[in-house]
């Protein structure tokens, strides 16, 4: 992991701009329909493995109490460009979380794909123990099976059917499950595992 995150952190600003302006709308509309109206009730999210910061930016925008963490610090400072006092904003790695009861839901955007396969599940527990109850779960890994490196990153890959398996082994209610293909302009043809569900 710690390669990983030095990698995140030697090319910051190349990842930032690469992805801050990708258009994520339907996978926020999957995600939000599950969760109360801010306008009802002003819901705290947790942006796990934020990045660029444009989800948790597109968050607060919808009126929704916002905390966002990645390991990077290098892209915690950019991320924080959005909206610096907002958004409560943290270098913090997957296992260093310490939640329980916190989050109306919470948001893991290719994020969690840089776990070790021996490290997901007690991740997974751990996010289960910061969602409030019936707190929703969004997750996102590229599809395939089991670890590899590419460029100098670590990446998880899990089928959809194994994703939502483990899900439901950990106590998670699976409420929709798809694959996509990849947003990024020329990796179309990349497939993405996607899965909301709810504690």
């Amino acid at each position: 992991m710690s390669k990983t995150i030095t990698f995140y952190d030697d090319n910051a600003q190349n990842f930032f701009s690469e992805t801050k302006d990708l258009d994520m709308s339907e996978f926020y509309s999957r995600f939000l329909r599950h969760l109360p109206s801010p306008d009802q009730k002003p819901g705290h999210l947790l942006d796990l493995g934020c990045g660029s910061g444009r989800d948790a930016n597109y968050f607060h925008k919808k009126g929704f109490q916002v905390t966002a963490i990645d390991a990077s610090k290098e892209l915690i400072k950019l991320a924080s460009t959005w909206s610096p006092i907002e958004i409560n904003y943290q270098v913090m790695k997957f296992e260093e979380m310490n939640f329980e009861g916190e989050f109306d839901g919470i948001w893991a955007c290719a994020s969690l794909l840089h776990c070790k396969q021996t490290e997901l599940e007690a991740v997974l527990v751990k996010i289960h123990k910061a969602l409030k109850p019936d707190g929703v779960f969004y997750c996102s890994f590229k599809q395939g099976s089991g670890e590899r490196e590419k460029n100098d990153r670590m990446f998880l890959d899990i089928e959809t059917e194994d994703l939502a398996n483990l899900l439901t082994s950990l106590n998670f209610k699976i409420l929709d499950s798809w694959t996509t293909h990849d947003v990024r302009e020329g990796r179309e043809d990349e497939l993405w595992t996607n899965c909301i569900s709810k504690k």
